[in-house]
């Protein structure tokens, strides 16, 4: 039995200088956009004919788990690299991926095989097939002769209805306006207001909601408003949306914790730690401890 043809390949080029494609995709969802972007090829060239039919659910939820990106913005970027002509816009229209760029990368390896390339696959929409219904004037064969020529009488016919069903175009997803609407609330609190919600922001914004939800976005900007407001609590600095969203959003969204972490001391000026016990200054070679945890200056 002769070994079976490979379609798949173990390595592509990965170019060191990037053209639009990359550049949009990191300006509009940060590394989100590149990882998903490098992930999708890597499926691609692991997949037999480098043909993706994301039609099933199984199929996307595989490539959802690959690239670490919720539903919402695995689509989004689809569709927009559909734009970009970096997909086949024809076979995203099918729920499919093609990248003929994909295919012009890889040749020289199916050209080693002495393979032919793998071709895209063809999309043809269905016919329309119209019924014919008799009238009285219409019946047996729909033909009437007049002793010298046989004519099919069309003007006669009346087509009530086609025998199938027009084929639907597939349903958007709902626009996730998640981002849009936490770059809202951010700014309406007693914090650092933005003009316009810019790519880059968009990009951090996304990239919290794989982690979190909007709800606990929200909370976690409350609670970090409502330290900065606090007399009782030593923190002060106050962060850009986009900052906050990198650095604070994880120290935040817990408020028993950053309550704890935050709250001055006796002095007004150290956080209060409660019973727990610095460190000695002088180095002894048993020190009683005891059972109380221990804090370094």
């Amino acid at each position: 039995m002769p070994r079976p043809k490979k379609q798949t390949v173990d390595y592509f080029p990965h170019s060191c200088n990037h053209k639009k494609t990359m550049f949009i995709l990191e300006e509009r969802y940060g590394n989100d956009g590149y990882a998903f972007w490098f992930k999708l090829l890597e499926v691609i060239g692991n997949t037999k004919g480098h043909y993706l039919n994301l039609d099933g659910p199984s199929e996307m939820e595989f490539l959802l788990a690959k690239t670490h990106v919720s539903e919402v913005s695995g689509l989004e970027m689809l569709d927009l690299l559909a734009k970009l002509d970096a997909i086949d816009p024809e076979a995203w229209g099918h729920k499919a991926v093609w990248c003929q760029n994909f295919i012009d990368g890889v040749a020289s390896v199916y050209q080693n095989r002495q393979q032919p390339l793998p071709q895209k696959p063809s999309f043809t929409e269905q016919e329309s097939i119209c019924g014919v219904v008799s009238t009285s004037r219409n019946t047996g064969d729909g033909v009437v002769s007049n002793g010298e020529s046989t004519q099919t009488i069309v003007e006669e016919t009346i087509v009530e209805e086609s025998i199938y069903s027009p084929i639907e175009k597939p349903i958007e997803p709902p626009k996730d306006t998640r981002a849009q609407e936490l770059f809202e609330y951010w700014n309406q609190q007693d914090l650092i207001k933005h003009r316009a919600l810019t790519k880059a922001v968009r990009g951090h914004l996304h990239s919290a909601l794989v982690n979190y939800s909007k709800e606990e976005i929200v909370q976690a900007i409350d609670n970090y408003e409502k330290i900065l407001r606090s007399p009782t609590h030593y923190f002060k600095f106050k962060w850009t949306l986009g900052d906050f969203l990198v650095r604070g959003l994880d120290k935040f969204n817990d408020w028993k914790v950053c309550d704890a972490n935050y709250a001055k001391g006796d002095n007004g000026h150290e956080e209060n730690r409660g019973s727990v016990r610095k460190l000695p200054k002088v180095y002894t070679e048993a020190p009683d401890y005891g059972d109380r945890p221990l804090l370094r200056e």
